[in-house]
């Protein structure tokens, strides 16, 4: 079996990366491995469906690599796509995770681990270039269709 001479990674991990997370691949040594990455941080570590802080992309295999092995990565390129991005303060909400707030979430009301959830507006604290991005935030930020995240 033969490595791909491209890949394209526009796959995410749940905020979590382990032995048993999928990997795509493998991609031919000397090969090309295009990751199309999420802006910022904080949208996903205020995003309660996510099981990680981080959304991060899945691994990908190198062919004829094995586990201990050192790879030379070389970066070529690197664009922002995203208009806008987001960042925060850490201000927990009691009640709103369990132990570790970044990675245990659950609704402060109901209890439920990692509940869906629908954005709401923003703090009223935001300043009106910020209201109007927010606004646009899916538009702005130039999410990838297969991330989990709140923009």
């Amino acid at each position: 079996m033969f490595g791909c001479v491209e890949i394209l990674n526009d796959v995410y991990t749940n905020g979590i990366i382990g032995p048993r997370t999928k990997m795509l691949g493998p991609v031919a040594d000397g090969g090309r491995i295009r990751f199309f990455t999420t802006p910022g941080c904080w949208g996903p570590m205020i995003t309660p469906t996510l099981r990680g802080g981080h959304e991060v992309n899945v691994p990908v295999a190198v062919r004829g690599a094995k586990v201990g092995d050192a790879i030379m990565i070389r970066f070529e390129e690197i664009k922002v796509v995203s208009d806008a991005s987001s960042s925060g303060v850490d201000r927990w909400v009691e009640g709103a995770y369990v132990s570790d707030p970044y990675v245990a979430k659950r609704c402060p009301v109901c209890r439920e681990p990692w509940p869906e959830f629908e954005v709401e507006g923003i703090g009223q604290e935001g300043a009106e270039r910020a209201r109007e991005v927010a606004g646009k935030a899916r538009e702005y930020a130039h999410l990838p269709p297969s991330r989990r995240r709140s923009p």
